[in-house]
């Protein structure tokens, strides 16, 4: 089976493009408790390649597949995703949504064929933009997820058997990395 781990960036200060001291002790506790990425891809974005290098992985790939759209109608759309039912309702019925989500898992799709069975990747991106890839996977799962992604938070998607993502057995499970008290 094989894993794409997809993330959202550890946190900032408001204002700022790197991560604040909390960010990256957060995303050091999660990279502790995934282990070895066959592939990195990140965002363009220094907080999402900072929060990356702080899970400890080398980044292979700044993609703009993963940074915020450019796109004013996109970005518009995008803000109101602010939790898993939000994503597979916009993913779905949305104006411009439903085309970004394809576009994302197509993403996904040619990531996980880059990997062996038995071989992880991780994508580092933006909130909605983790929920709108879980959507795209698999909605009756993501659906099921409460609010949406906090910082260093995400999803993992597992997938056996057809090398296209939509057609595999894929399972999306929620990850939370909840700072140990």
């Amino acid at each position: 089976m094989k894993s794409i781990y997809v993330i959202r960036h550890a946190a900032r200060d408001f204002g700022s493009v790197h991560l604040n001291a909390e960010g990256v002790r957060t995303a050091r506790l999660l990279g502790d408790r995934l282990g070895p990425m066959e592939y990195v891809a990140t965002s363009p974005a220094q907080r999402c390649i900072e929060t990356a290098v702080a899970l400890g992985c080398a980044v292979q790939q700044e993609a703009d597949e993963l940074a915020l759209p450019e796109d004013d109608d996109r970005m518009a759309e995008l803000d109101r995703v602010r939790t898993f039912s939000d994503a597979v309702r916009l993913a779905a019925h949305g104006m411009h949504l439903p085309t970004y989500a394809r576009e994302l898992l197509l993403f996904v799709e040619r990531a996980a064929n880059a990997l062996l069975d038995n071989q992880d990747a991780l994508l580092v991106t933006h909130g909605g933009i983790v929920e709108l890839i879980a959507a795209a996977v698999d909605a009756s799962a993501a659906v099921q997820f409460s609010d949406g992604v906090g910082y260093c938070d995400g999803v993992r998607i597992c997938i056996a058997g057809s090398p296209s993502v939509e057609d595999a057995l894929c399972r999306v499970i929620r990850i939370e990395c909840a700072p140990d008290s």
